[in-house]
């Protein structure tokens, strides 16, 4: 699964010479290196499937109201954007849901340890 980290700001794409096998986009500017650095080291780090906006440098309107209703409210340095949901009051259900998915990442795990704890390292019952 991707994350993805958008930022507003100037940038300059410098189209170069390709060769077969070898493609070559350079992009410039601060917008593609606060968008990168947050998707790589932001805190709070991003999770799969989650597409956030960096809120530093948004202009006027977009900074104070989001522009679109599935752009969530600011939360610290940033908005997430919903882009899997159709209708916003989804939002806190989807929260919620994925929330309980992350705390049961290491469960596998914990009731291995469990078991072996029990005297049943295999997990047999």
């Amino acid at each position: 699964m991707l994350t993805s980290s958008v930022a507003y700001g100037q940038f300059n794409y410098h189209q170069r010479l390709e060769f077969p096998g070898i493609e070559k986009n350079p992009v410039f500017g601060n917008a593609y290196l606060d968008a990168y650095l947050d998707n790589s080291s932001g805190h709070a780090k991003i999770q799969p499937g989650q597409c956030r906006v960096v809120c530093r440098g948004l202009p006027g309107q977009l900074a104070v109201s989001g522009g679109d209703p599935r752009l969530t409210q600011k939360r610290g340095e940033h908005r997430y954007f919903y882009w899997m949901l159709s209708d916003p009051a989804e939002i806190p259900a989807f929260d919620e849901r994925y929330g309980n998915t992350y705390l049961l990442r290491y469960k596998g795990m914990l009731d291995a340890l469990r078991d072996a704890v029990a005297g049943n390292p295999a997990g047999e019952t």
